[in-house]
C-alpha cells in the first residue's frame, strides 16, 4: 500500500508543479498579486510530496520490501543498512528522484533567503517549478521507482552491485546532484532575467553566491568520483577517463567560466549576456550528462 500512496503523492507533486508554474510566470508578467505569490503553495506541496516519496523509498529499502521492483533489483536482506540507503540512488529511478528532490531543496532555500523583489523571485521559482514538474512526469511515465512485482514477490533481492558498496557511492552521487540542482537554479535565474528584460546588480549578487555553492558541490562530486575510480582500479583502470564519468566534468568547466564572468562583470558590463549564456548552457549540459549516464547510448559501467 505504501508504494501506491507514494506513487500517488509523486503524481500529485508533478501535477502541482506543472500546472501552477505557468500561472506563476504569467502572474509575474501581469503583476497580478494572486498569481505572483502562487509559487508559495505550489513549491510547498511539491517539496512535501517529493520528500514523502523519497522517505518512503528509503523506508522500502530498509524494510526489504521486495514487492517493489527497484528494491528487489538493488538490495537484499544481508546488505548493510548504510548501503541500503545509498542503494536508493544506486540506479536510474532512485537517482532521478533524488535529483529532482534536490532541485526543490535549492528552490526552498532560495525562497527563504533570497532578498530579490517578489516579481523576480516569482519568475525564478516559476521556472524551477516547471523544470521540477517535467522531470517528475519523466519519472512517472518512464522510470517509476515504485513499480510493483505483484503477484510474484521474490523472497530475496538481487543485491547492490559490490562495486557500489563503497563510501564513494554514499557521497559521490549526492554531491553531484546538489551541484546539478544548483545549475538548475542558475538556469532559472538566467531565464528570469531574460523575461524581466534586464539584470539588476542585487540579482547578480545572489547569482554569484548560488554559483559558488553549486560549483563547490560539482567540484566535490567530481573529486570524489575520480578518487573512487582510482580506488577501484588504479590508474590502469579506464573509469577515470570514462566519457560517462567526465559528463559531470563538462558542466564544472562551464560553471568555472561562469564564476569568472561574474567576477569580471563588475568591471565590464557587456559580459551580462555571457553570464546568462553560461547559466543556461551549464544546466543544458547537466541534462545532457544525465542522458549520457542513464540512457546507455555510450557503453559504460554507469549506463
Amino acid at each position: 500500500m505504501q508504494a501506491e500512496i507514494s506513487h500517488f503523492v509523486l503524481i500529485a507533486a508533478a501535477l502541482c508543479a506543472v500546472f501552477l508554474s505557468l500561472p506563476t510566470l504569467l502572474g509575474s508578467k501581469s503583476r497580478a498579486p494572486l498569481f505572483v505569490h502562487l509559487w508559495k503553495p505550489a513549491l510547498g506541496i511539491t517539496f512535501a510530496g517529493l520528500s514523502f516519496a523519497l522517505i518512503m523509498l528509503i523506508w522500502a529499502f530498509l524494510t526489504n520490501d521486495f514487492s517493489i521492483a527497484y528494491v528487489a533489483n538493488n538490495s537484499n536482506t544481508k546488505l548493510d543498512p548504510v548501503y541500503k540507503i545509498s542503494a536508493v540512488w544506486g540506479s536510474h529511478e532512485g537517482s532521478m528522484l533524488l535529483w529532482v528532490w534536490t532541485i526543490t531543496v535549492w528552490a526552498s532555500l532560495f525562497a527563504v533567503f533570497s532578498r530579490d523583489d517578489e516579481l523576480f523571485k516569482s519568475r525564478v521559482l516559476g521556472v524551477l517549478l516547471g523544470v521540477t514538474g517535467l522531470i517528475c512526469l519523466f519519472l512517472i511515465f518512464t522510470s517509476n521507482p515504485f513499480e510493483r512485482l505483484l503477484p510474484l514477490v521474490p523472497p530475496e533481492g538481487k543485491d547492490l552491485n559490490p562495486i557500489l558498496q563503497d563510501i564513494g557511492m554514499i557521497l559521490h552521487p549526492p554531491m553531484l546532484f546538489l551541484g546539478y540542482a544548483g545549475t538548475a537554479l542558475c538556469f532559472a535565474f538566467g531565464l528570469g532575467a531574460l523575461m524581466e528584460g534586464k539584470v539588476r546588480p542585487e540579482s547578480l549578487r545572489g547569482l554569484t553566491t548560488i554559483s559558488v555553492i553549486a560549483w563547490l558541490f560539482l567540484t566535490a562530486g567530481n573529486v570524489l568520483g575520480s578518487w573512487w575510480a582510482y580506488n577501484e582500479l588504479g590508474w590502469g583502470g579506464w573509469w577515470f577517463w570514462d566519457p560517462v564519468e567526465n559528463s559531470s566534468f563538462v558542466p564544472w568547466l562551464l560553471m568555472t567560466a561562469q564564476l569568472h564572468a561574474l567576477v569580471l562583470l563588475r568591471f565590464r558590463a557587456h559580459l551580462t549576456k555571457t553570464v546568462l549564456f553560461f547559466c543556461i548552457v551549464s544546466f543544458a549540459l547537466c541534462l545532457l550528462g544525465t542522458f549520457i549516464v542513464r540512457s546507455g547510448v555510450i557503453q559504460s559501467v554507469h549506463a
